[in-house]
């Protein structure tokens, strides 16, 4: 949960707790049974608490490296009752949201706010946090107009420009940051941008078979 420029996590959430939290007090007749915190089982490596542990890192990581807590620019671009999918844009990255109880989403189109590249920063998917490892970590995206010289009132959820994502896992969510524009030294002296590469084939969409060094959380 997030508010403003703060990052709020419920009291246990970041390691698992097990139990409730219950100081002593005159209704549990000053009880200390559930007066505790269990940090030591996100340490345990035989249980699985340790991914939340990590994905809590991997979200404070994400500020810290991108700061986008005190951006103005908020938008909800998508929210489709259909699919379970919702789309936020804060600042540079894009928050992307699958709900759906079952369904993976394949060749995923969302909305930019304008052309450029974007690369994948978060992954609720990636092994490191216990996930299935579904998502490609090294692809680069490149941006589609939506609008045109016949219609350029034409957009995807009101967002001029879209990329394509290979895959939406249920129940998960992804965030991509938008990459700085690369210039070439040709198009540096001209003043004219780089030329966009072309886009290559990859078979990254299978499930990884090993796990990833994505994200870092040390």
């Amino acid at each position: 949960k997030s508010g403003e420029v703060r990052y709020l996590n419920f009291m246990g959430n970041e390691f698992g707790h097990p139990d409730w939290i219950d100081f002593p007090r005159t209704g549990n007749n000053y009880s200390h049974e559930y007066c505790r915190r269990r940090f030591h089982l996100a340490r345990n490596p035989d249980l699985l608490y340790r991914h939340l542990l990590a994905w809590d890192r991997a979200c404070i990581h994400l500020q810290r490296d991108h700061p986008f807590m005190h951006s103005n620019h908020l938008i909800v671009s998508e929210h489709n009752e259909h699919t379970k999918v919702i789309v936020v844009e804060r600042d540079d990255l894009i928050f992307v949201f699958n709900f759906h109880p079952t369904q993976n989403h394949a060749t995923y189109k969302i909305g930019t706010p304008d052309h450029g590249r974007y690369k994948l920063v978060l992954d609720s998917d990636s092994w490191d946090v216990g996930g299935q490892g579904r998502v490609p970590h090294a692809e680069t995206y490149f941006t589609t107009p939506e609008t045109s010289a016949d219609d350029p009132s034409r957009s995807l959820n009101g967002r001029p420009c879209s990329i394509t994502l290979p895959i939406l896992p249920s129940r998960t969510c992804q965030v991509y940051l938008k990459q700085p524009e690369k210039t070439s030294k040709k198009a540096a002296k001209s003043g004219r941008p780089a030329r966009r590469p072309k886009p290559k084939n990859n078979a990254v969409l299978n499930v990884v078979s090993k796990k990833p060094t994505f994200p870092t959380l040390t």
